[in-house]
Order: C-alpha cells, then sequence, then structure tokens
C-alpha cells in the first residue's frame, strides 16, 4: 500500500466482484448506435437483395451487432 496525503492509503488490491464490473462497465462503453436508414438506402439494398434472387448472384450480408459487425 502507498500512503497518499492528508493519511488516506491507495492500494491495487481490487475486489473480484468490483474487477467484473470495470470489465462489464468497459465493455459496454464499445457499445454503438444501431443505423438508421432513410427510404433511399433501404431501396438501394431492397434492389439489390432481388438481383440477387433472381440472378442466382452471391451477397455478403453485414449484420448489425452493438459490439461488432458480423458477415453472414
Amino acid at each position: 500500500m502507498k500512503k497518499l496525503e492528508g493519511g488516506l492509503w491507495k492500494s491495487k488490491f481490487i475486489l473480484p466482484e468490483h474487477r467484473a464490473r470495470m470489465e462489464q462497465e468497459k465493455h459496454e462503453g464499445r457499445r454503438r448506435e444501431k443505423p438508421v436508414f432513410d427510404q433511399q438506402q433501404l431501396e438501394e439494398i431492397d434492389r439489390a437483395l432481388i438481383y440477387s434472387l433472381n440472378e442466382g448472384v452471391p451477397v455478403t450480408l453485414r449484420l448489425w451487432d452493438p459490439f461488432a459487425d458480423r458477415v453472414a
């Protein structure tokens, strides 16, 4: 332990419950906002999916996740 001014002590000991809470808050801090698409963007996505379905062209979908995009 290290003595601070005013007679306070500083310790590097962290309770497991506190460590878990700190990790949870760190994880939550990386949360992203869900994107909002306008009508034109939705129509472009719709056209690409219809084209893919009709022509048999494969598409890659990027799915939103609060922490990282997923590719399908």
